[in-house]
């Protein structure tokens, strides 16, 4: 199933670290039945739960949680002022 992006990072992070279902749930405080909905996406982990996983997978919290794996390029505005000049064009 793993139609979100959460459940397929907690999936392919604990295939990455050869832990079962269970082993995971035991390191992080909880069931491997709530690991299973986690990965196949019918629950989301809570916050602190969350934070315990990247500590289990030496990730970052961004890593976990956002969407784009490519976290790391650099924000670029779609929109904005190229210069201070075209700031006091906008003024008049």
């Amino acid at each position: 199933m793993r139609e979100n992006a959460i459940a397929k990072k907690i999936y392919e992070n604990r295939t990455r670290l050869h832990l079962s279902q269970k082993q995971l749930g035991d390191k992080v405080g909880v069931s491997n039945r709530a690991v299973s909905k986690w990965e196949n996406g019918l629950s989301y982990p809570g916050t602190a739960t969350c934070y315990k996983l990247a500590e289990v997978f030496k990730i970052s919290m961004d890593m976990l949680m956002t969407e784009s794996s490519d976290i790391e390029k650099e924000w670029k505005p779609e929109h904005g002022m190229e210069s201070l000049r075209e700031l006091y064009r906008i003024g008049r």
